[in-house]
């Protein structure tokens, strides 16, 4: 993975009638990144997913893709790869037969090709076998290898493990996995599913009511969710100067006179003394730690994500 973005939004809005169901939308998406758009049932996750694809007209705003400039954006479209909503089978035929007809569709019809791609998402092995008595798994991951006809280097995929049984997940999630780090496809994934999401993605952007509270990486997400201290005193600030007076480093103020400390949490009763003998009183001390899923819920301000 690099630094350079391959996909920003900028201001993205979308309006139907007097409803603003996207608003003002800021991301940015790195090349070979996994990017996990995480947000609650009509949050606007699909609605954004389409103005990125060219789907979807925004009513304010811009979508930038790659800086590349020998690229038009004609070609810069065709580069992406997209399974919204649904995957768009020809249920009469089998899996060889659907690529095959996206792939003349597209002009890029390739034997060699169709069979690689059965083989990457494990379907090899289906033959003459309509897509219509396909599990649900095998159909989202059909759907996937359409969106792979063309060699794209972005894929931008809708809630691809909604409905799926527990062994359909972990199929999906294997074969994303495999193409980012096999073939080097940046990945734009939405879902509501933290626990999956949580295992697949490099990158997140959390959604609610249209509007991103906030980009984060996994790293800073698992350091937010980590085991720190949390003490409240009547006096945050002397309490804040009390720490850096005793070498803390990695500890934060929040709200209810709150502060966080990430570090020495060994030292949980000596730092209670030394505080009350400096006068400050303290109402509460404890070891803490937050899950994912309840992370995103304190972003969110309330509940309807889920924790498969």
């Amino acid at each position: 993975m690099t630094n350079e973005t391959i996909i920003e939004t900028t201001n993205l809005t979308k309006i139907y009638g007097r409803r603003k169901v996207v608003d003002s939308v800021n991301l940015s998406i790195k090349r070979g990144s996994i990017y996990g758009l995480i947000g609650r049932n009509g949050a606007g996750k699909t609605t954004i997913l389409k103005m990125i694809a060219g789907t979807a007209a925004p009513s304010f705003g811009t979508v930038t893709l790659s800086s590349d400039e020998n690229e038009t954006y004609s070609l810069k479209r065709k580069s992406m790869g997209t399974l919204i909503e649904d995957p768009g089978l020809f249920y009469e035929m089998s899996a060889f037969d659907n690529l095959k007809m996206k792939a003349i569709a597209l002009g890029c019809y390739d034997k060699n090709e169709i069979n690689e791609i059965l083989s990457l998402i494990g379907l090899s092995n289906t033959g003459k076998k309509k897509a219509g008595k396909f599990s649900l798994g095998m159909r989202q991951r059909l759907g996937i290898g359409l969106a792979l006809v063309g060699n794209p280097k972005t894929l931008i995929l809708d809630e691809p493990i909604n409905g799926l049984d527990p062994q359909g997940i972990v199929e999906i999630r294997e074969l994303l996995l495999k193409l980012n780090n096999e073939k080097g496809i940046t990945i734009l994934i939405s879902s509501h599913i933290l626990s999956e999401l949580s295992r697949l993605v490099s990158h997140y952007g959390i959604i609610d009511h249209g509007c991103i509270l906030e980009e984060l990486t996994a790293d800073e997400l698992m350091n937010k969710c980590s085991t720190r201290l949390e003490i409240a005193t009547d006096n945050p600030s002397l309490t804040a100067e009390v720490l850096k007076e005793k070498g803390y480093v990695n500890f934060e103020i929040c709200e209810n006179n709150r502060i966080r400390i990430y570090e020495r949490l060994e030292e949980a009763a000596s730092l209670n003394k030394l505080l009350v003998e400096k006068g400050i009183m303290v109402s509460h001390l404890a070891v803490n730690s937050t899950d994912v899923e309840n992370y995103f819920l304190d972003i969110t301000g309330k509940g309807g994500l889920k924790n498969a």
